[in-house]
């Protein structure tokens, strides 16, 4: 999960012209998802912000685990007027729409030795009492080494092996 992580923050910060080039700011502040959303006043994060949560389903393929593995990433962006039909401000307001895709676009680019390409799930909003945002879900496969074989026997090949000993010939007597 750390090379994800860093991959995630990597991609950002290698993207951030996409965010400018818009008109937007991109997240600023990324981290994982401790429930900021649900109370800010307990942690210190700045707007735009990107929380990372994830869960893993793990299984053993020789001496390789596989974690099927969701990420939920909780998107927020800054306060944006609102997108009304009667706003003065309305195109500023439809601009949070752009900024979810370019997360998402970003999001698509990151890759890394160790997981597979990330792979976009859903997109749904989120409400607390000073946010509105969304989470967007990807998934992707994480290898992890074990140290132990599955099961009791190894698969794997003799080329040459080298045998010693005398036959003996048992005596037989009628």
């Amino acid at each position: 999960m750390e090379e994800i992580y860093l991959k995630i923050i990597e991609a950002f910060e290698a993207k951030k012209q996409w965010f400018t080039n818009a008109g937007l700011k991109p997240p600023k502040f990324v981290d994982f998802y401790f429930g900021q959303p649900d109370d800010p006043e307990q942690f210190e994060f700045v707007l735009p912000a990107l929380f990372v949560d994830y869960s893993s389903t793990w299984t053993k393929e020789g001496r390789v685990y596989a974690g099927q593995t969701t990420l939920n990433f909780h998107a927020i962006p800054e306060l944006a007027p609102t997108a009304s039909n009667i706003s003065a401000r309305q195109s500023a307001g439809l601009k949070i729409i752009t900024w979810y895709r370019l997360v998402r676009q970003v999001l698509d680019t990151v890759t890394g030795e160790n997981f597979a390409d990330l792979l976009r799930g859903t997109e749904s909003p989120a409400y607390t009492a000073d946010f509105k945002y969304h989470v967007i879900s990807y998934s992707t496969v994480m290898a992890e080494e074990s140290g132990k074989e599955v099961g009791r026997f190894g698969e794997g090949k003799i080329e040459d092996i080298d045998i010693t000993g005398v036959i003996v010939r048992p005596e037989f007597t009628l």
